[in-house]
């Protein structure tokens, strides 16, 4: 089940408190949520498009967009650190394969 849906969050601390916080979840389209193979393919090009692109600029998962191998990540958003809203998703083969929604912000 853990290929199939995808919740997480992630956070940073400060002098022991929780400062800033990211919730997200999702996972693997309707067509695709019975593929293992194809899942874990899948959360690995997840995971070259969140590593792809690292600059100094805030981007609360990956980048705008990045492709690679006939695998497509698009990422957009609203907002900034303090707090922000948006979506990612991945396409193969012109379909969306995957999907997650996201949220965050500075916690005062």
């Amino acid at each position: 089940m853990g290929f199939f849906q995808s919740w997480g969050r992630e956070t940073v601390w400060l002098n022991g408190k929780l400062f800033w916080n990211q919730s997200y979840g999702g996972g693997m389209t309707g067509g695709f949520q019975r593929n293992a193979k194809f899942a874990e393919e899948t959360f690995d090009f997840l995971k070259k498009a969140l590593s792809a692109g690292k600059n100094n600029k805030f981007r609360p998962r990956g980048p705008k967009e990045f492709s690679a191998n006939g695998w497509k990540y698009i990422c957009r958003w609203q907002g900034d650190v303090c707090s922000f809203s948006g979506y990612e998703r991945i396409i193969f083969q012109g379909r969306i394969v995957f999907k997650h929604n996201f949220f965050g912000g500075l916690v005062l």
